[in-house]
This record gives C-alpha cells, structure tokens and sequence, in this order.
C-alpha cells in the first residue's frame, strides 16, 4: 500500500521523513488528505525540499485534517508565503500539539502570521522553529502568542537573530507558560540584558528541565543574574552557558547557585575566560553537588592551580562526569535528541550510534582541552584519577603536555583498570 492510499485509508500515522517528495509529492499528498476518510494525527515530512507551493497545497488540506496533533516540516524549503499559509490552516487544527518548522526560510513576517494562527491552539506543547532567521519582531509575536499556548512544554528557538527586545518580551509571556520544561535559545544575541529579564523569569516556570543559551553573548552580570534565579528552579537539568563571556564573577556565583539546584545533572561553560579562580569555585562546589555528572570546561584559560582545584574535587565526586558535553554542542546527537524532538527516523539511528559507545551512568569523561594547565596540572589530575574509578577517557589536548608524560600517565593507571574501563587519553578537535 502506498502513502496516498495509507492517508486516503485513514491512517493515524504518516512518516514520510527524507522521502524526497519535493513540491510535487506534497501536493499529492495533499490531494489524498481530502478524502474524508482523512483522520490523520501525526504526519512527518521533515526533509524532503518543500517549498512554498508544496505547503501551500498541504496547508489547503489542513482544514480537512482536524485530528491533526503533530506536523513536521523541518528542513524544507518553505519562506513567507508557505509559513502564512499554514498559519491560516491552523485555524482548522484545534488539537495541533507539536509543529516544528526547523531549518525553513519563514523570517519574522512568516511567524508573525504563525503566531497569531496559534493563539487558536490552546493545546500545543511543542514549537520549533530554529534556523529561520528570526528577530525581536518575531520573537515578540511569538511571545504574545504564547499567552494563549498554557500547555506549552518546549520553544525551541536556537540559531536565530533574537536581541535583548525579544528575549525581554518572551520572558514576559513566561508568566502565562508555567508548564514550560525545555527552553533552547542556542545561538542568538539577547546579552547580559536578555539573560536578565529571562532570569526573572524563572520564576514563572517551575517545571523547567533544560536552559540553553550558549553562544548569547552574556556577560559576568546575566550569568550571575541565572546564578540567583536556579534556586526557584528546583527541576532544572541542563544549563548551557557555553561560548559565552563569562568571566571569574560569573563562575563563581554559578559555583554558589550548585548548592541550590539539588536536579542539576549538566552544565556547560565551555569557551568561556572563567580562569584558575573560576574553575576554583566550581570544584569547591562539586562536594555539595550528588545528581551533577556533566562539567565542559575547555577553552577557559584554566591555569596549573584550576587543575589542582579539580583534581582535589575529583576524589570525592564519584558520579561527576567532566564531560565533552554533548548539551552544548549544536552538532551533537543530545542537543538534536532532547530539544528538536521532531525528526523521529534521524533519531532512532542517532541513539543507535550512541548506544554502540556502550557507556553508562556512571562512566567518566574528564575534557579539559584547550587550556593552560601543563604539565604539573595533568600529573595532579591523573594521580587524582586512581581514587575515581569511573575514568573512560581523558582529554588533555592543547595544555602544553609532552607525549612522554602522557604515556607515563596512562602506564601508571593500572592495566586491570584499563581493560574494565577502557581507558584512553584521547585528542579532542574541540
């Protein structure tokens, strides 16, 4: 049975990921969503070189599709006229839950049509919508939206162009969203004076998992100013902070706030400038941090007395993870995974490569690349190691280390160890 027969049949699932179907393809599966028999739920198209002619077909379908709950059109090709398009379909889509759009052309005239579609789907829990060159424009029409979505769990807005305007006016919309869990601003430009006003907001949103927003351009005072606010986040997981500016103050209220995220399992600051007294901080903190198991610290001028710091907190942090984190990379299978959520085959098979590395919970990954702890640092480090038996791998590279003394660590850690854990000092291009 093909497709269009499935749709016209009356299938509740249509996965058409990566099928190629072009403007053409879409526009006969619109043709086989009219049929009356139509009660499709859950339609994926992710992938497949739609342009504006094809969603506008598909968009015409829509309103005789009202059992819509999921739409997936990332990584099309659909601009402005597709997006208003949809908008206006969605008005015959009362139970849509999810819609992702990543990696369109839609811009900020396209979401504000998909926003004010949206204030009709009192039920939608999740919105995707990164690589679509988006301004404050659009993120305040997306915010004012917002005030009509209270189900939401997930925004995704990563790689952007939203400033300090938009970012004010979404953490605004944050008090009408309070059972928002993943929040993704990867990669826009909202500034110390964004993150503020996004930490004030906080507290509106009790039930948030995962904070991201590296590569934001903040500074010492939003850092500080998200330091203050985790205590009113008591179910946060994951904070990204990475390629940042973030210095020795903003690490060391960051290092305090640990104390008062009992949920905190990972935090990223890699590319950072947080120093030896920074890194200091954060290892006194880790002694009160039991569910924190992923740190990225590389690239953040980490000194000879930083790695002692965390060589000192290493012999008694046995579920730590100093982790190349996967969180903050916006390549990495995690990042795709926990806040894209929409691409289900590309998933499946990401988490079946992920599987095959065999790691567990409870598994060690130490990643200090890229900084400046030399030799003394990695010799305090790895004698450190032999009162943490979790090590997998170690990531020294770009510290100034000889190859000789690396050998000589990985001689000194017993060969019985290395074979359970399979232990390897490895070079990291990151």
């Amino acid at each position: 049975m093909s497709y269009y027969e499935q749709v016209k049949n009356g299938g509740l699932v249509v996965d058409l990921d990566s099928e190629n179907l072009g403007d053409e393809g879409a526009q006969k599966l619109a043709q086989a969503l009219k049929n009356s028999k139509s009660k499709v739920q859950d339609l994926r198209l992710c992938g497949n070189d739609i342009g504006d002619d094809g969603a506008m077909a598909l968009a015409e379908a829509f309103q005789s599709t009202p059992t819509l709950q999921l739409l997936g059109l990332s990584h099309n090709n659909i601009g402005v006229q597709g997006a208003m398009a949809l908008a206006e379909a969605f008005k015959s889509t009362p139970k849509l839950q999810q819609l992702a759009l990543i990696l369109n052309k839609i811009g900020d005239e396209g979401v504000m049509a998909l926003a004010e579609a949206l204030k009709s789907t009192p039920t939608l829990q999740l919105l995707a919508l990164c690589h679509n060159n988006i301004g404050d424009e659009g993120a305040m029409a997306i915010a004012e939206a917002l005030k009509n979505t209270p189900t939401l769990q997930e925004l995704v807005l990563n790689f952007n162009k939203i400033g300090v305007q938009g970012a004010m006016a979404l953490a605004e919309a944050f008090k009408s969203t309070p059972t928002l869990q993943r929040l993704g601003l990867f990669q826009n430009n909202i500034g110390d004076e964004g993150a503020m006003a996004l930490a004030e907001a906080l507290k509106n949103t009790p039930t948030l998992q995962l904070l991201a927003l590296c590569q934001n351009n903040i500074g010492d005072q939003g850092a500080m100013a998200i330091a203050k606010a985790l205590k009113n986040t008591p179910t946060l997981q994951e904070l990204g902070l990475c390629y940042n500016k973030i210095g020795v103050q903003g690490a060391m209220a960051l290092a305090e706030a640990l104390k008062s995220t009992p949920t905190l399992q990972r935090l990223g600051l890699f590319q950072n400038n947080i120093g030896d007294e920074g890194a200091m901080a954060l290892a006194e903190a880790l002694k009160n941090t039991p569910t924190l198991h992923e740190l990225r610290l590389s690239h953040n001028n980490i000194g000879v007395q930083g790695a002692m710091a965390i060589a000192k907190a290493l012999k008694n942090a046995s579920t730590l993870q100093l982790l190349w984190n996967l969180l903050s990379n916006p390549n990495s299978l995690l990042n795709r995974i926990s806040i894209v959520g929409d691409d289900r085959a590309w998933v499946m098979d990401a988490w079946k490569q992920a599987k095959k590395l065999n790691y567990n919970s409870s598994s060690l990954f130490l990643h200090l690349s890229w900084n400046q702890i030399g030799e003394d640092g990695a010799t305090a480090i790895a004698a450190a190691l032999n009162t943490n038996s979790t090590l997998v791998k170690l990531y020294f590279d770009g510290n100034n280390i000889s190859e000789s003394l690396k050998r000589r660590i990985e001689d000194d850690l017993s060969v019985e160890r290395r074979k359970m854990r399979r232990l390897k000092l490895e070079s990291s291009t990151s």
